[in-house]
């Protein structure tokens, strides 16, 4: 003899609570507090001395700021480097 469980499917909306207020969340969607929180932690880890260092020594270039400006920096550095790919003739194989 065996057991069965159903598995209750989640809810295409999850709720999140934040600075007071309430509001439904599609799966997989991120509310804007979330990031800010995620982005002030990561801000702290970046800035400390040996983080830093780290970093540097890897030769990665420390940066923080906002989401906002980093979307900013993400779609310059896709545009150039598609320039860089197109001029160089470089394909994808498969």
């Amino acid at each position: 003899m065996g057991l069965a469980c159903a598995k209750e499917k989640s809810p295409p909306y999850r709720p999140c609570h934040a600075h007071n207020e309430r509001w439904w969340l599609k799966k997989g969607e991120i509310a804007e507090c979330q990031v800010e929180r995620l982005n002030a932690e990561l801000a702290k880890v970046v800035t400390a001395p040996d983080s830093r260092d780290r970093l540097i020594a890897g030769r990665f270039e420390p940066m923080t700021g906002t989401p906002q400006r980093f979307g900013e920096f993400i779609k310059s550095e896709t545009a150039r480097y598609a320039r860089v790919i197109k001029q160089a003739k470089i394909e994808l194989r498969q």
